[in-house]
C-alpha cells in the first residue's frame, strides 16, 4: 500500500482575496478563452507584498495585462485628477 504525501491547503476565489493582503499566493493565472476579465488576473497579483509571496503556476500571456483603457475610464481618472488638484493642500 503507498501513501501521497498530500499537504492541507486554503484556497478562495478572486473576489473573495480582493481588499486582502495575503502571505503567500499560489495561482494560475490562465484565462478561459471566453473571458476579458483583467480583475481576475490583476487581483491576485495585487494580494501579496512582496513578489517572493507569489507562485504563478504556469505561463499565461502577459499581453492580457496591455489593454488600454476605455473611453469612460480615461474620463473618469481625468475627473478624479481634477478633483485631486483642486483639494486644498493641509
Amino acid at each position: 500500500r503507498r501513501a501521497l504525501p498530500l499537504v492541507p491547503a486554503y484556497s478562495i476565489t478572486t473576489h473573495k482575496s480582493q481588499g486582502q493582503t495575503l502571505k503567500k499566493v499560489v495561482i494560475d493565472l490562465k484565462l478561459p478563452k471566453d473571458t476579458d476579465d483583467i480583475a481576475a488576473i490583476y487581483v491576485p497579483l495585487s494580494r501579496v507584498k512582496c513578489l517572493s509571496d507569489l507562485i504563478i503556476l504556469r505561463h499565461f500571456d502577459y499581453k492580457v495585462l496591455q489593454i488600454k483603457p476605455s473611453k469612460s475610464q480615461v474620463a473618469e481618472i481625468q475627473t478624479q485628477v481634477i478633483m485631486a488638484r483642486s483639494v486644498p493642500a493641509g
